[in-house]
């Protein structure tokens, strides 16, 4: 089962080979996200911004597929710092999923594409058709 293929109007323009999300029965596999919005190549001013543009990436993937922050059920985050940026962290995801608090793992990687800092991969459940 391949599923369906999502890509969002206003979403990330991706840096490879990937849809934006596929759904396959009632779940939503996200796509890694970075921070940069459509269009963009320039890095956010601070890591906090990073941040804020990677949940304002997944906002847009969810609403394209009929969703929201309510339906994420696991949120693997990716930090190229963790000693420097953890706190930074933790402190904007509770202000998007504090109150949801799906599953969740967060891990130090050597680089991400891009430069970036920070990046997400999300798993959603849909309501049953």
């Amino acid at each position: 089962m391949n599923g369906t293929e999502l890509m969002a109007d206003g979403g990330p323009d991706p840096v490879a080979a990937y849809p934006h999300a596929r759904r396959v029965g009632n779940f939503l596999f996200i796509s890694g996200l970075g921070p940069h919005k459509r269009g963009e190549r320039e890095l956010p001013a601070t890591f906090a911004d990073e941040v804020h543009g990677v949940f304002y990436n997944l906002k847009v993937i969810l609403e394209a597929a009929g969703l929201g922050l309510e339906n994420v059920v696991d949120v693997t985050g990716f930090l190229t710092d963790l000693e420097t940026d953890f706190a930074t962290y933790n402190a904007i995801y509770a202000e998007y999923l504090g109150q949801i608090r799906p599953a969740r793992t967060t891990i130090q990687v050597s680089a991400l594409p891009r430069g970036i800092h920070v990046e997400i991969k999300v798993l959603a459940v849909c309501p049953a058709d």
